[in-house]
């Protein structure tokens, strides 16, 4: 087992696993990296678990890495949405309250 003070040693190198997975995958193989994401995250699950120092210090860094992801994908797909949004004109604006109107 390891020291008390390698928790950021192994959730740093959790995170390289799995960007060294889909670099590999993608960049290398041609294959696809989320795929090759996931079939890494379950070997390192199947393998490491037991030599996990803290289990609650890699299971907090695994769920704000996630939380950022999801900030980071509302936020690009609200600025996209948005900036669609400008473009519209007023019929699809009337189209869309219609629409609504009757989902209720």
């Amino acid at each position: 087992r390891f020291v008390h003070s390698s928790n950021m040693i192994q959730i740093l190198l959790s995170l390289c696993a799995s960007y060294s997975a889909f670099i590999l995958a993608e960049g290398v193989l041609g294959i696809s990296g989320v795929l090759a994401t996931v079939a890494s995250s379950l070997v390192l699950a199947d393998g490491v678990w037991p030599h996990i120092v803290s289990r609650e210090s890699m299971e907090v860094a695994w769920h704000t890495f996630e939380t950022l992801g999801n900030i980071l994908i509302f936020f690009l797909a609200g600025s996209l949405t948005g900036k669609i949004m400008l473009d519209t004109s007023a019929a699809d604006y009337g189209r869309l309250l219609v629409l609504y109107l009757f989902l209720l």
